[in-house]
């Protein structure tokens, strides 16, 4: 039987009080329920996964988005276990403020597989989809896309599947981008999502 996932604080710069309530901006609080009980986290953690599958619910963010300062958020799950044929399926809100954000899936963070990066206002290419690899720290050469069908201010679902050599990543208007697999890694242990982003559920299939 597996143990059920364990999770640790976010990081935030709001205070520590919980609870749904009506706030100004300066003070917007977010909850985040798992299937079993409800737990108050700040917006950064970090958490050790089985390889059961698992899905955050319901974050509740108490100021909408439209007057909301833009967010940023960090979380890293260590210990999971993604093989070939698994998906990472996540789903969020893109501020109406983004500028960028990653998903990154490796062994660590000096060690990544896929750094997933949409950014909204590139200086060279404008809005466009970044994917790039990470050895021992250094960075590889980067992929571009040029066609960047996520938008601010929009709710977006995206799936990242592990098919062996590559990487998929299926966009919600149903463009898939593709992204070698460097190194051949073939188990993922390390799960980054940070930067501009609203996570609204993460799973695991």
């Amino acid at each position: 039987m597996h143990n059920r996932p364990t999770f640790g604080r976010f990081a935030d710069k709001s205070s520590a009080s919980v609870g749904r309530r009506n706030c100004p901006v300066q003070s917007c609080r977010g909850v985040i329920k798992d299937l079993q009980q409800e737990t108050t986290l700040k917006r950064k953690t970090t958490a050790c996964v089985p390889r059961t599958s698992f899905q955050l619910f319901h974050l509740l963010l108490d100021c909408p988005a439209t007057t909301a300062p833009k967010t940023s958020m960090q979380l890293e799950l260590k210990n999971v276990n993604i093989r070939a044929g698994d998906q990472l399926k996540v789903k969020g809100v893109i501020p109406h403020n983004a500028e960028r954000f990653e998903i990154d899936l490796g062994c660590g963070a000096e060690d990544l597989a896929l750094h997933f990066n949409p950014r909204f206002h590139d200086d060279t290419d404008g809005a466009v989809l970044v994917c790039n690899s990470k050895a021992a720290g250094s960075w590889g050469s980067e992929k571009r896309e040029t066609h960047n069908p996520l938008h601010r201010g929009t709710d977006v679902k995206m799936v990242l599947k592990l098919t062996g050599d590559m990487f998929e990543v299926e966009l919600p208007d149903g463009q898939e981008v593709q992204f070698p697999n460097r190194g051949g890694m073939d188990i993922i242990s390390y799960i980054k999502i940070a930067g501009d982003f609203k996570l609204r559920s993460l799973k695991i299939c």
